[in-house]
């Protein structure tokens, strides 16, 4: 695959994006916060 290895650290994030009246969005990020089940890797 592309990605061997999961990298949660830096990719398991909300990605919010806003309309400020501007010519351009504004794109931000939130922390997942995770309550139920652990990510964990897919295998097929």
């Amino acid at each position: 695959t592309d990605f061997p290895e999961r990298n949660d650290a830096d990719w398991l994030k909300h990605v919010d994006i806003s309309l400020d009246g501007g010519p351009e969005p504004k794109v931000s990020y939130s922390p997942v916060t995770i309550t139920r089940w652990q990510p964990e890797e897919r295998t097929y």
